[in-house]
């Protein structure tokens, strides 16, 4: 199947599944608390896009003054934006999502895992881990060379 109909089809099927959803939880618990469930989490979602979004934003100045790179602190920011985008779109299975994005630690658990599998590999193979031994204290560079006389 090709990328495109993935991107029509998917988005769809999720429609039909929220729909779903809603239907299925009104039948429950009727209408009325269905849409206020609704209205409250889209409210949720526009509080939190404010509120933790100038957090994440003022962690990652603060990285910054201390002379480090904020990856994690706008990772961490984008995946809230998310999770508050996911809270406006009207659906049970959208708020789940955005909720389990809000978990501090396994927000920053993904944060993490994404950092680490978009590292580049090193040359000449292996993981990146530990680095050639050598003398202790001493670094050791890889590297080839020609002695010219």
């Amino acid at each position: 199947m090709s990328p495109f109909r993935v991107l029509i089809i998917l988005p769809l099927l999720l429609l039909f599944l929220e729909l779903y959803l809603i239907v299925k939880v009104g039948a429950l618990i009727g209408a009325l608390p269905v849409l206020l469930l609704i209205l409250m989490s889209a409210i949720a979602g526009v509080w939190l896009l404010r509120t933790q979004g100038f957090a994440i934003f003022r962690r990652a100045q603060a990285a910054m003054a201390r002379g480090e790179v904020p990856a994690l602190q706008l990772l961490e920011g984008v995946v809230v934006m998310i999770a508050a985008v996911l809270l406006l779109v009207p659906g049970f299975l959208s708020d789940l999502c955005a909720l389990l994005l809000l978990i501090p630690w396994l927000r920053r658990w993904m944060v993490i895992r994404f950092l680490r599998r978009g590292r580049p590999a090193r040359p000449g193979g292996g993981d990146g881990g530990a680095p050639p031994e050598g003398p202790p204290g001493q670094r050791v560079i890889e590297g080839e060379f020609e002695r010219r006389d």
